[in-house]
């Protein structure tokens, strides 16, 4: 399970994930709530530490000046996103429409 910060509006209304950049934090488009319709809202923390309060979904290598993705690693955190949406989802008994939104890295 990934850590999150989330705020539960209705059950009813949609849910919003939101996904953060590279570098970044689940604090970061959290701060998004206040300019938005109501929703119920969940922000995931990216597993990869990078520094303090810095976070990624997955590593980039530059080789080259090419970069350098492990697909393996890509299909874990997918899955660890996945667990932790659903586990959300049901303990919450959500019951509208799922929007999934993210910046930069989280939205690739």
């Amino acid at each position: 399970m990934l850590d999150y910060i989330n705020h539960i509006e209705n059950k009813d209304v949609p849910a919003l994930v939101l996904l953060h950049g590279y570098g970044s934090n689940m604090q970061d488009l959290f701060s998004l709530k206040p300019y938005l319709p109501p929703v119920n809202i969940i922000c995931l923390q990216a597993p990869k530490v990078l520094g303090h309060e810095a976070f990624a979904w997955y590593d980039i290598n530059w080789n080259n000046g090419s970069k350098i993705i492990d697909s393996e690693e890509v299909d874990r955190v997918t899955n660890e996103v996945q667990n932790t949406l659903s586990s959300w989802i049901d303990s919450n008994n959500l019951k509208g429409k799922l929007i999934i939104g993210g910046f930069s890295q989280g939205a690739i």
